[in-house]
């Protein structure tokens, strides 16, 4: 009788010690996930935003309510209607332009030689086969367009980074490019119309070709990466009618 309750008592204190110890290591659990979680850097808060749409052309755009609107007129043909407004942020050092209206566009690619490589690019809520009508053979573009941001090696072996719409099947990749591959930055307007015939559209953070121009691919890289040129980009994927 004195061995079997030996026996029991042993089982019991053996039984208190796993328990204790399981106790201490959820416990001791529970500290580390408290601690790791106090040590995450807190969620962004969501950016608040405004929208607006162009008088004429009526495409729409969400942008930070920090930023402003404001008009930046566009000579159209004759007595052709346009709509022309610049994107800002407060100090005006991030700008985007949007242009309708255009008529008779013309002009080449840009310098040749250069090589761009885009390194984002979104399909918008802007599609439809009025993008396509009339394109020529060889014509790159769809009846979609993308925001796409890109860096472009000049030839003063400068970095220029930039983002725009466009609706060249060549930025629905990313990818390395040669210029002119890309074709122009604009696509055809869907409500402006000038003597029955389309008119187009461009949207660019080009306000100053040269704005976003830096010495290294790497300060380039690095404007793309901040937080405004983010916000930027969030306009520009915004669009639609």
């Amino acid at each position: 009788m004195t061995t079997n309750q030996h026996q029991s008592g042993s089982i019991h204190a053996i039984v208190a010690v796993l328990a204790a110890a399981a106790l201490v290591g959820m416990l001791g659990y529970v500290y580390y996930q408290n601690a790791m979680g106090k040590n995450q850097p807190a969620a962004p808060a969501p950016v608040a935003t405004a929208s607006y749409c162009l008088p004429n052309e009526k495409l729409c755009f969400d942008y930070p309510q920090q930023w402003q609107v404001k008009d930046s007129p566009v000579q159209g043909m004759g007595s052709a209607v346009t709509d022309g407004v610049i994107v800002a942020n407060a100090d005006g050092t991030t700008m985007l332009r949007f242009q309708s209206g255009l008529y008779s566009v013309g002009g080449t690619c840009g310098e040749p030689g250069v090589r761009v490589r885009i390194d984002k690019t979104t399909a918008t809520a802007i599609k439809g086969d009025y993008l396509i009508q009339g394109i020529t053979a060889g014509d790159t573009r769809t009846n979609q367009v993308y925001a796409y941001q890109a860096i472009s090696k000049n030839q003063d072996s400068t970095y220029t980074a930039s983002m725009e719409l466009n609706s060249s099947s060549t930025v629905a990749k990313t990818g390395e490019y040669d210029n002119c591959d890309l074709g122009m930055g604009i696509f055809r307007a869907k409500n402006i119309k000038y003597q029955g015939d389309s008119t187009w559209m461009e949207v660019t953070s080009a306000t100053d070709p040269r704005a976003h121009t830096f010495k290294t691919e790497a300060e380039a890289s690095a404007w793309l990466a901040s937080d405004d040129a983010h916000k930027a980009y969030d306009v520009l994927r915004s669009v639609h009618y």
